[in-house]
């Protein structure tokens, strides 16, 4: 894990050196695509799901240097390896500077410091 930026709220961290960051939020979300399967009568009689991805936004004002959170970077926010998607910056003329970093993992992502065992989630 060495070299990944770690999050906590208030700040944001990448080599124990500030990522110049105050988080002032962050949304976490889990999806899925379904699939359906139906009787000859149209009811629906099994439905899986397939796709999952787990995704995280974090709104943020910025105080310094943020290079280090860029697109294609892992950020680990509470054990979980998330690949960062975007990073959107947008400055004031009142000099307030803000950051929006959405990050995407796969829905069985491995979290940080988990063994090699296999099983399934709920």
């Amino acid at each position: 894990m060495a070299g990944e930026p770690t999050v906590t709220f208030g700040t944001a961290e990448y080599k124990n050196l500030s990522a110049g960051l105050y988080i002032t939020s962050i949304k976490k979300d889990e999806t899925s695509q379904k699939a359906q399967v139906m009787d000859e009568d149209g009811t629906v009689v099994q439905i899986d799901r397939y796709g999952k991805e787990k995704t995280i936004q974090i709104e943020a004002t910025v105080k310094g240097d943020i290079a280090a959170l860029a697109v294609g970077a892992t950020l680990t926010v509470d054990s979980v390896d998330y690949t960062i998607d975007t990073v959107s910056t947008t400055k004031t003329n009142t000099g307030h500077h803000t950051a929006s970093i959405t990050a995407s993992a796969p829905g069985g992502a491995m979290t940080s410091g988990s063994g090699s065992g296999s099983g399934s989630g709920s």
